[in-house]
C-alpha cells in the first residue's frame, strides 16, 4: 500500500467564508472536474456536529491540506485552527501535507512564509498556478497538443507533431533568426546534435513562430524521418511548389532538376529546411535508423575495428582446398583504416545528387536562398580540405539546455520552486535533455513531495556527470511499481515502436483476468511464458477506441491498468507516445537500461510471448521494401533471443534471406541479423547444432561483409566454412564456398593466382557433381580474373562458356552478369591498348546495354537485383564516357553511385567513384576529379580493395601531372605499380594498370 492508499480523501479546502465566491465557484469546480475527492466544510460538514471535531476530520482524513491565503484567512480564528491542526500532523511540512495557494497579497505570518506557495494574485500566470496546484495534489493536468499555425502558402511536407510543453530555446532560435536574416555569406546552415535534443521541435517552433511569411514567403520544410522521403523525392516536390505548372518536372533528368532547383535558390525569399539529414547519410540509411544510438554521431569505433589485411598475413589456411599465397609486402600502402575512414564512410550521402546539391549551394556564387540541416552528422562533402567547413557552410552545436530553458520547461510541468533551485537540481546533469525530463518525472510523482523542487535534493549525485546522468534513470526505474518495471522491459524487448493494441494483446494473452501480473518476488513481473498467442491477431472496436482514448488525453478514471501504467511511464519520461502515428517508443538509452534490468529468465519469457505474437502476423503477399518485411525480421530477433538458434536460422534462410540479398541487398541488415547467432563470437562457430547450417551460415555473412568492404571479417568466416564442407565432402557446396571465397575476397585483394586456383577447382567440383549452374558461375568469375591478368583471349573464352551454359538453363540473371563482365573485359582491353579504338567503344556499349536489358528482364519476371543493377549502370555510364557521349555517362554514373549507396555495396562504390572521375578530368572539372578519386582512394585502402586502389591512384596521378606536379603524379605512379603488381609479372599483374602505370612512370623519366 503506498502513501496515497492510506487517505480517503485528497484535499481538506482550508478558506475563509469571505472568499468563498472564488473557492467555491472555481477552485472546487477545478479540482473535483481533475478527479480529486476534495473535503470543504460548506458541504461537508455533519450538520450539528462540533466544528472542531469536523475540522480535525477533515484534516486527518486528507492527505493534502490546501491553505488559500488572503488577509480574511489570516484574520479568521477559525482558519488558523485548520492549519495548526495540519501543522501539527506535519510539523516541518517534509511530507508537504500543506499546499499555501496566495490568492491575494497579505502579510504572511513566518509559519506559513517559511513554506513555498503557489501564486493565484491577480497578474499572476494562471495558467503555471493551475498546473503547480494539480501536479502538487497528484493530479497534474494533460498538456493539450500546441496548436499548430496555418502557413497556407508554404511547403510543409511533413508537419512535426509538436510535444507538449515545449518552452524557450530563446538564445538557439534569435541564432537562427540572426543566420536567416544578417548572414548572407552563409547560405547553408547546419543544426547539428545528438538524438533527444529537440533539434527538430526547435527548429519547427522557430519556422512557424519567428519566420514572418511577408519576407519569406517560398518555405519548404522536409523531413527525412519520413519512409518515402528520399532526397530524389524531396528535389521532384521541391520543383512541383517552386515552379508549378511553369515546369515539367517529371520529365526532366534528376541532373536538370537539381540544376534547375540550383538556380531558383539565386533568388531571395526562399527557405528550404531539411530536418534528420542523418537520414541522407550512410550512417543512418538503414532500416534500423529511428532507433539507432549516438554512438556514430559521437565517434565511437566499432566494436571490432574496421580496417585492411596487414601486409603479409596469410588470406586463408594452408589445407589443399584452401591454401592461398600471402598477401606480398606493401601490397596496401598508405592505409587509412580505423576510425577516421569509418567516418568518413559513414558521413557519405546515400544520393550523389545530395552531395552536388550541398556543395553547390556552399560554393556557388549568387546563392541567396537559405538552407537548414538540423542532423547528428555533418554531411562529409560540405567539409572543406585541410579543416573547417565549405565558404558557405555554417555549422551550430547543440550541446545541452540552456539553464533558463531547463526552468521554464520544469515550470511548464507543473515543478514548484524559484529560479535558483530549479538551476540548482539541473546544474548535476549537464543539463542533458533526456536527465532533465527523468529527473521531472520523479518531482512531478514523487509520494512525498509532488511537484516540488525540493524532491531532487533526496537523489545521489555523486560521481562524475555520467554517473550522475545514470543515477536519475536508475532512480526513475527503481521508483516504479513492478508491474510497470515488467511492461517497460517488455516494450524494451521490441527494437522498434509499438502500437498500443499490440501491447494490449499480449497483455490479455499473459493475464485474460484483471488485475496486475503477479510478481515473482524479485520486484518483476512473472508472467507467463507458456502462453500462446492466437495466430490471428485483429484489434477489436473496443481496443480500437481505448487506443484512441489514450492518445487523445482521456481520464483517469475508469481506464484499465494497462492505460494507467502507460500514462504513468509517459509521465515519467520514460516512455514516448506518438499521438500522431498512435505508437509507443523507448528512447535507446531508456531501452538498453530497462532491457538490462529484465533477469535471464525473464528475458527468455518475454521473447518467447513476442515470439509467438509475431508468428501470428500474416506474411505480405509480396515484398516490395523492407518494412513489408519488418514482423519477420522481428519474428527471427525474438526466436534469436529466446535462446532458439536453429529455429531462427531456419526462419532466416527461407523467409529473408532471398529477399534480402539478392532483391533488396540489405547487407548491412544481414550482417546485423546473422550476428546474432554468433552469441561465442566470430571466432568460434554459429550456435547451430547442424554443421552444414552453421557453414551456410558462414558463407552468408562472409559474403554480406565482403559486398560492405569489410574483408578483414570476410576471410576467416569463408576459412571456417570451407573446412567445414571439406570436412563433409559435401562437394556442391564446397565448390560455391570456392568460388565465393575466390571472387569476393581474393580477387579483389590482388591475389590472382589463389583466386585463380580455386575457382578452377570450383568449375571442377560443378563439373564432377553435375551442378551446371555452379560449373557456369565458376567460368564467369574465371573470365573476369583473366580479364584482369590481360589473358585476353582465354577470358573471352570463359565467357563464352558460361554465356552459353546459361542460356541453356534459360538463366536470365546469370546471362545479364556475364555480358556485364564482357563489357569490363572489353573496357580493360581498350585501357591497355589491345584492340582498335574504333571498334571497342561500340562493343563496350553494345554489351553493357545487353546486360541492363537482361536485369530488366529480370526485374520484370522475378525481381530486381540491386546490385547487379548497380553494376550494369556503372559499366553503362564507362562505355559511354569512353564513347564521349558524357550527358548519358553521367546519368548512368550517377544512377550506379546511388543504388550502391542506398545498399552500401562498398565493393562496387570505387570502382564507379574512379570513372566518375575521368569523366570530370574528361570535362575540365579537375578539382572535382581530384576529390571523387581521393574518396575512392580512401574507401580502397580501407577496404582492401588492391585492384580499385591501384586504378584510383592511377587517376590521382594522371590529376597530378595535368596540373604540373610531378612529384605528387610519380608518387601516385609508383604505388599504382606497387599495387597493380600482385602476384608478379609477367601472368600473374594486374594487366592494364600494371602497364598503364609504366608508361606514365617512362613519361615521367622522358620529361
Amino acid at each position: 500500500m503506498t502513501d496515497r492508499d492510506q487517505f480517503e480523501f485528497d484535499v481538506f479546502i482550508s478558506y475563509s467564508s469571505k472568499d468563498k465566491a472564488w473557492v467555491r465557484g472555481e477552485l472546487l469546480k477545478r479540482l473535483e472536474e481533475a478527479g480529486l475527492k476534495a473535503i470543504i466544510y460548506f458541504r461537508d460538514f455533519t450538520p450539528g456536529a462540533a466544528s472542531i471535531k469536523e475540522m480535525e476530520h477533515g484534516v486527518v482524513k486528507c492527505r493534502k491540506t490546501l491553505l488559500v491565503l488572503t488577509p480574511n484567512y489570516l484574520e479568521s480564528e477559525w482558519c488558523e485552527i485548520e492549519f495548526r491542526m495540519a501543522q501539527t500532523l506535519d510539523p516541518a511540512n517534509r511530507d508537504h501535507r500543506i499546499v499555501p495557494l496566495l490568492r491575494t497579497e497579505c502579510e504572511k505570518p513566518l509559519s506559513i512564509a517559511a513554506l513555498t506557495h503557489i501564486d493565484f494574485t491577480d497578474g499572476a500566470d494562471h495558467d503555471l498556478a493551475w498546473r503547480q496546484l494539480l501536479t502538487a495534489l497528484d493530479k497534474r493536468p494533460e498538456p493539450e497538443p500546441p496548436k499548430q499555425p496555418e502557413r497556407g502558402h508554404w511547403f510543409l511536407a511533413h508537419p512535426y507533431p509538436m510535444p507538449p510543453n515545449f518552452t524557450g530555446r530563446l538564445a538557439e532560435r534569435e541564432m537562427l533568426s540572426r543566420w536567416l536574416e544578417a548572414d548572407p555569406a552563409h547560405p547553408l546552415l547546419s543544426l547539428r546534435a545528438l538524438g533527444g535534443f529537440g533539434k527538430s521541435a526547435l527548429v519547427w517552433h522557430w519556422l512557424t513562430q519567428d519566420v514572418a511569411p511577408a519576407a519569406w514567403p517560398r518555405v519548404v520544410w522536409w523531413s527525412f524521418y519520413e519512409g518515402d522521403a528520399s532526397f530524389e523525392h524531396f528535389l521532384v516536390e521541391t520543383l512541383q511548389y517552386l515552379y508549378g505548372e511553369r515546369m515539367a518536372v517529371g520529365s526532366m533528368s534528376a541532373r536538370d532538376q537539381l540544376t534547375a532547383l540550383l538556380q531558383a535558390l539565386c533568388s531571395g525569399g526562399t527557405l528550404l529546411v531539411l530536418d534528420g539529414f542523418e537520414r541522407a547519410l550512410r550512417a543512418y540509411g538503414g532500416l534500423n535508423a529511428a532507433y539507432q544510438g549516438d554512438e556514430v554521431a559521437a565517434g565511437v569505433p566499432p566494436a571490432v575495428e574496421d580496417g585492411i589485411l596487414p601486409p603479409g598475413k596469410a588470406i586463408d589456411n594452408t589445407s589443399a582446398a584452401n591454401a592461398s599465397a600471402p598477401v606480398p609486402p606493401g601490397r596496401m600502402p598508405g592505409s587509412t583504416a580505423g576510425k577516421d575512414a569509418c567516418r568518413y564512410n559513414d558521413c557519405d550521402c546515400l544520393s550523389p545528387l545530395a552531395e552536388i546539391f550541398l556543395r553547390g549551394v556552399a560554393t556557388l556564387p549568387g546563392i541567396r536562398a537559405k538552407v537548414l540541416l538540423t542532423t547528428r552528422l555533418c554531411p562529409r562533402v560540405l567539409e572543406a580540405k585541410g579543416a573547417g567547413l565549405l565558404q558557405g557552410c555554417r555549422e551550430e552545436e547543440l550541446r545541452q539546455m540552456q539553464p533558463a530553458d531547463a526552468v521554464e520547461f520544469f515550470r511548464a510541468q507543473g515543478i514548484r520552486g524559484t529560479h535558483t533551485e530549479i538551476e540548482q537540481a539541473c546544474e548535476p546533469y549537464g543539463y542533458h535533455p533526456l536527465s532533465l525530463r527523468l529527473l521531472a518525472g520523479l518531482i512531478v510523482g514523487d509520494f512525498q513531495q509532488p511537484g516540488d523542487i525540493a524532491a531532487a535534493k533526496r537523489l545521489d549525485v555523486s560521481g562524475d556527470l555520467v554517473q550522475r546522468q545514470h543515477h536519475v534513470l536508475e532512480t526513475a526505474y527503481d521508483s516504479l511499481t513492478p508491474e510497470r518495471q515488467a511492461l517497460l522491459g517488455r516494450i524494451a524487448c521490441f527494437r522498434s515502436p509499438v502500437k498500443y493494441d499490440a501491447l494490449k494483446a499480449l497483455a490479455e494473452a499473459d493475464n485474460p483476468h484483471p488485475g496486475p501480473l503477479p510478481s515473482d518476488g524479485r520486484g518483476r513481473s512473472a508472467g507467463r511464458a507458456g502462453t500462446k498467442q492466437p495466430r490471428d491477431i485483429v484489434p477489436t472496436p473496443d481496443a480500437l477506441a481505448l487506443s484512441r482514448r489514450t492518445g487523445e488525453g482521456a481520464r483517469r478514471a475508469g481506464e484499465g491498468s494497462l492505460d494507467k501504467d502507460l500514462r504513468d511511464l509517459v509521465a515519467r519520461g520514460l516512455l514516448h507516445h506518438d499521438t500522431k502515428e498512435g505508437r509507443f517508443d523507448l528512447h535507446p538509452i531508456v531501452r538498453r537500461y530497462a532491457y538490462d534490468r529484465l533477469a535471464a529468465t525473464d528475458r527468455v519469457a518475454a521473447h518467447t510471448r513476442l515470439r509467438d505474437y509475431f508468428a501470428g502476423v500474416p506474411q505480405p503477399d509480396k515484398v516490395t521494401r523492407l518494412k513489408d518485411l519488418t514482423p519477420v525480421i522481428e519474428l527471427y530477433h525474438h526466436t534469436v533471443r529466446a535462446g532458439q538458434f536453429d529455429e531462427a536460422c531456419a526462419l532466416f534462410r527461407d523467409r529473408l534471406h532471398g529477399t534480402l540479398y539478392f532483391q533488396l541487398g540489405a547487407y548491412q541488415l544481414i550482417i546485423d541479423l546473422l550476428r546474432a547467432l554468433f552469441p561465442d563470437g566470430e571466432d568460434r562457430p554459429p550456435r547451430l547444432k547442424d554443421e552444414r547450417w552453421q557453414a551456410w551460415t558462414l558463407n552468408s555473412l562472409a559474403n554480406s561483409y565482403s559486398l560492405s568492404g569489410q574483408l578483414l571479417r570476410a576471410v576467416p568466416l569463408y576459412v571456417q566454412c570451407n573446412f567445414i564442407r571439406e570436412k563433409h565432402s559435401n562437394k556442391t557446396d564446397l565448390a560455391m564456398g570456392l568460388g565465393n571465397v575466390a571472387y569476393m575476397a581474393q580477387l579483389p585483394i590482388g591475389a590472382l593466382r589463389a583466386a585463380e586456383a580455386k575457382l578452377r577447382r570450383s568449375i571442377a567440383l560443378g563439373r564432377e557433381v553435375k551442378v551446371e549452374r555452379r560449373e557456369a558461375i565458376g567460368h564467369r568469375e574465371l573470365g573476369l580474373l583473366l580479364a584482369y591478368r590481360g589473358a585476353w583471349d582465354e577470358s573471352e573464352k570463359e565467357l563464352t562458356t558460361a554465356l552459353k551454359m546459361f542460356e541453356k538453363q534459360s538463366y536470365v540473371r546469370g546471362q545479364a552478369l556475364t555480358w556485364a563482365y564482357r563489357a569490363l573485359r572489353e573496357l580493360l582491353l581498350l585501357r591497355a591498348g589491345g584492340s582498335s579504338e574504333s571498334r571497342v567503344p561500340n562493343s563496350v556499349l553494345e554489351s553493357a546495354r545487353h546486360a541492363l536489358e537482361l536485369e530488366d528482364e529480370t526485374a520484370r519476371t522475378r525481381y530486381l537485383h540491386p546490385r547487379d543493377f548497380a553494376e550494369a549502370h556503372w559499366l553503362l555510364g564507362a562505355a559511354h564516357r569512353v564513347a564521349g557521349q558524357t550527358d548519358e555517362a553521367e546519368r548512368h554514373l550517377h544512377e550506379a553511385l546511388e543504388r550502391c549507396r542506398r545498399i552500401n555495396d562498398v565493393m562496387d562504390e570505387a570502382d564507379i567513384l574512379i570513372d566518375l572521375a575521368r569523366l570530370r578530368a574528361a570535362t575540365g572539372a579537375s578539382d572535382e576529379a581530384q576529390r571523387l578519386a581521393e574518396e575512392a582512394l580512401l574507401i580502397t585502402e580501407r577496404s582492401g580493395y588492391v585492384l580499385q586502389c591501384a586504378d584510383a591512384h592511377l587517376e590521382l596521378a594522371k590529376l597530378a601531372l595535368t596540373r604540373g606536379d610531378k612529384a605528387a603524379a610519380k608518387d601516385h605512379a609508383q604505388k599504382a605499380r606497387r599495387l597493380a603488381t600482385c602476384d608478379g609479372p609477367p601472368d600473374y599483374t594486374y594487366k592494364a594498370a600494371y602497364d598503364e602505370a609504366g608508361a606514365l612512370l617512362e613519361q615521367l623519366k622522358r620529361d
